[in-house]
């Protein structure tokens, strides 16, 4: 009896002890709410209440640290970032019983999120892989990119070297670590003026009154939010090309105060107009959000002129300047030229090439840009929702073809007119020291400007509409619509709001006396029409060509301009046709146009040409002055080849006949 009490009380002993061994075991945690781990400090504890009693073994070379631990028993995976074999993501093998884990590598790289960006319906991610021969890559991924296993595995191999050998488990474990500290934040697609945290956008960095970077992922923090430009580090070379031209140089040192003296001794009262129309670009949407409009630049004349290296010297304001848009390619449909105005907020965009033979969709697109009307496409976000497309930008266009008169165009220009294109020595050599300076960066110009935007913003609104009432009175003699009077006032009313922080190199009644000629200038052409400045055109080139010569068609003397228009309407309607592919005016009708130019003098009904002394015939007088050609530069340097050359030929047809033309002739 003694025996069998004794074995039974030694199996009571066993099965306590087991019972207390288990009772006191750590267990698996089933739930994430479970957070009572054996390794498990809470914040602000002191280190003596860590369990030392586990023992990890951690991958060849990696030093144990608090971080691995936590994430050990936290998300069952770890990540090592170093260089050589050791990279990757590891699984937590581990075992509570014994207190101890083990690594199991489950690919060559470590995936982290840099941020997570909500748009719309839709979301991605900006994800930073490197891999364990410290290889980066940066992609956008779309969330069902990183769901599912085959998807990650394909994902991540598509980035280069990176190889994925883990399970789905795995993966999940993997997300809930990245999702848990990824950061929200904004992907900034449209660069310049972003309103909704008030800084100007360059593809490297945001403005804000200083300059700050984007770092080496393409983000930038604010004092609230992070912020990811995409465009500072593309893995394409080719990839946003023009977008990374609207680069802030940070190392410049030029000055507002240094650079506008030189612009404006180079370009003259042309680059002044210039420069302030540049200067209403840079805070256009909020000069539209008061007039609900914004005026469009113009710049008109021959080639060689200057006109293009005028945009492209004030498009540095922005970083380098940006190719022009031809109007009239084809490839640039008019949806493209909308999107190219939405790229940018505030910023100036160049259009080159205005022809008379430009389609009404595309003078319709342009006049459109005054008001600010882009179009509207269908938007993934809901089913029969829309989204308009915006335009964001000022609007300058270049051309030797001057609108049409009864454009609809022509009201909504500010036209500058750049009819020489010789230069003194002086201005070349101001144009020289101009590039040096816009070669080295010239954004801590539109740095200073960008400082004063609110000082604008209130002073614009409360000096326009006195500034348009003054300026009227100041061109009383001139006639134009309000529109027009308007748009001149948008230049002068930036003058005035910046004049006492901005030290402009010309002053505002040396400014207010040439915006007066200019508009008298365009007024009188859209009075009569660039009908008539299509004719002179017209006639240069007939001198040019000569086809018709001094002394028989045309007359020059004591600065007047005599016309036979008898004998140069039937060649202004061959030569106007082959030269803007359209036909032109007819005899009444251009007759009348010309009377009412500004340069007309009078009509003559007996007049003696030099070439002709037998006969008298009627004739049309106008002031060289005001034709608006050089047509006596023209007939000078015509004189000069022909008694060198020989003569210039006459006429080969009488007063009131048409030219012949041959059989199946085209006449371009």
């Amino acid at each position: 009896m003694d025996l069998l009490a004794s074995i039974k009380n030694k199996i009571q002993v066993k099965e306590q002890a087991k019972t207390t061994a288990l009772n006191h075991a750590p267990k698996p945690k089933k739930e994430k709410k479970v957070k009572v781990l054996p390794t498990a400090v809470a914040e602000g504890a002191d280190e003596s209440d860590r369990d030392w009693s586990w023992y990890y073994a951690m991958p060849d070379g990696v030093e144990q640290t608090k971080k691995l631990v936590d994430d050990t028993h936290e998300y069952g995976i770890i990540m090592v970032e170093r260089e050589g074999k050791a990279t990757g993501i590891y699984r937590a093998n581990i075992e509570y019983i014994g207190k101890e884990v083990k690594y199991t590598q489950i690919s060559n790289f470590t995936i982290r999120i840099l941020y997570h960006i909500h748009r719309g319906r839709t979301a991605k991610r900006v994800v930073l892989l490197v891999n364990d021969r410290n290889r980066e890559a940066i992609a956008d991924s779309e969330t069902n990119q990183l769901t599912s296993l085959q998807k990650f595995v394909d994902f991540a191999a598509m980035q280069g070297n990176f190889s994925f050998w883990g399970k789905s488990p795995d993966l999940q474990k993997v997300l809930r670590k990245l999702y848990d500290e990824e950061k929200p934040g904004f992907q900034i697609e449209t660069l310049g003026w972003y309103r909704r945290s008030k800084f100007f956008v360059f593809a490297n960095g945001i403005f804000d009154g200083t300059f700050r970077p984007v770092d080496k992922y393409g983000i930038v923090e604010d004092s609230k939010e992070s912020f990811y430009i995409p465009y500072a580090n593309p893995p394409d070379e080719y990839q946003y090309q023009n977008e990374r031209k609207f680069w802030y140089d940070g190392k410049s040192k030029v000055s507002f105060q240094k650079w506008a003296p030189l612009f404006y001794q180079t370009f003259g009262m042309n680059g002044a107009a210039m420069m302030l129309y540049a200067t209403a670009c840079l805070f256009s949407s909020d000069i539209f959000a008061y007039m609900n409009r914004f005026p469009l630049m113009f710049l008109y004349g021959e080639g060689g002129s200057g006109k293009g290296t005028l945009v492209e010297s004030l498009q540095a304001w922005w970083g380098k300047p940006q190719p022009p848009i031809k109007i009239s390619e084809k490839a640039n449909t008019d949806k493209a030229k909308i999107r190219k105005l939405a790229q940018y907020v505030d910023a100036m965009v160049y259009f080159n090439e205005f022809t008379s033979d430009v389609d009404i969709s595309v003078i319709k697109t342009l006049s459109g840009f005054y008001d600010r009307f882009g179009y509207e496409r269908a938007s993934m976000d809901t089913k029969f929702g829309t989204e308009t497309v915006p335009i964001n930008s000022g609007v300058v266009i270049d051309g030797n073809f001057y609108p049409a008169d009864d454009d609809p165009l022509l009201q909504r220009l500010i036209v500058l007119e750049m009819n020489s294109n010789e230069r003194s020595k002086e201005q070349r050599d101001n144009y020289d020291r101009l590039m040096r300076m816009n070669e080295k960066g010239i954004t801590t110009v539109t740095g200073e400007l960008l400082r004063h935007r609110e000082m604008l913003d209130k002073q614009f609104r409360a000096m326009f509409r006195n500034t348009f009432d003054s300026f009227r009175v100041f061109c009383k003699d001139v006639k134009a619509p309000d529109r027009m009077f308007s748009n001149y006032a948008v230049l002068l009313t930036c003058y005035k709001a910046l004049a006492p922080v901005v030290p402009w190199p010309f002053n505002y009644f040396e400014m207010a006396k040439f915006l007066r000629e200019t508009l008298r200038q365009q007024s009188s052409k859209r009075a009569v029409g660039g009908a008539v400045s299509n004719f002179w055109g017209v006639l240069e080139h007939l001198i040019s060509t000569k086809v018709i010569a001094d002394g028989n068609q045309f007359e020059i003397r004591d600065n007047l301009f005599y016309l036979r228009f008898s004998l140069i309407h039937p060649l202004y309607l061959e030569h106007h046709f082959r030269i803007y592919r359209k036909a032109g005016l007819n005899r009444t009708t251009l007759q009348d146009k010309l009377k009412d130019s500004d340069a007309f003098v009078e009509s003559k009904a007996n007049h003696r040409f030099a070439g002709n002394w037998k006969s008298v015939t009627s004739c049309m007088v106008f002031s060289l002055d005001k034709i608006g050609v050089k047509i006596e530069e023209i007939v000078s340097s015509m004189k000069y080849k022909g008694e060198n050359e020989g003569s210039v030929p006459t006429l080969p047809y009488g007063e009131g006949q048409t030219p012949s033309q041959p059989a199946g002739h085209i006449p371009f």
